[in-house]
């Protein structure tokens, strides 16, 4: 994938009213939970920096999102294999113990990250510490 491509990917909830949307616009990648008539994200998490990652953050205003995630906030992307096309991300639902609907993030069949319905953000593997973009994502998954 070049940097001016973007990927983006939609899966359905088989029997749930959520969408999971997995977005790379060249610069970042980010998963979505939305809604069931697609109006409103109920989840949201950044995944990893396609580009390099800012020394300071970003998200000082609205115009600039989806935003990259800061070096404070991210852990280096050396050893992360960046997706190359849509079909890299696949999701696997699943509920916590208050029944509460998520997925896990799927990266070549290997866990990135969780989000649950309400989570903003929600649990990234790239993410060093807890912050506006992503929490820590303790990676327990199988």
């Amino acid at each position: 994938m070049s940097d001016e491509q973007t990927m983006m990917r939609l899966i359905d909830h088989p029997d749930k009213p959520l969408t999971f949307v997995f977005e790379d616009d060249g610069e970042t990648g980010y998963a979505y939970l939305l809604d069931s008539d697609a109006s409103k994200i109920v989840a949201d998490v950044w995944l990893y920096n396609r580009r390099s990652t800012p020394a300071t953050p970003e998200w000082t205003t609205r115009d600039g999102a989806p935003y990259r995630n800061s070096a404070a906030y991210s852990n280096p992307h050396d050893d992360f294999e960046l997706p190359i096309e849509e079909n890299d991300i696949d999701v696997r639902w699943i509920e916590d113990e208050n029944a509460r609907v998520g997925s896990v993030v799927l990266l070549r069949d290997k866990p990135i990250a969780e989000l649950y319905v309400g989570d903003r953000p929600g649990k990234s593997k790239l993410a060093r510490e807890d912050g506006p973009l992503a929490h820590k994502f303790d990676n327990d998954r199988n």
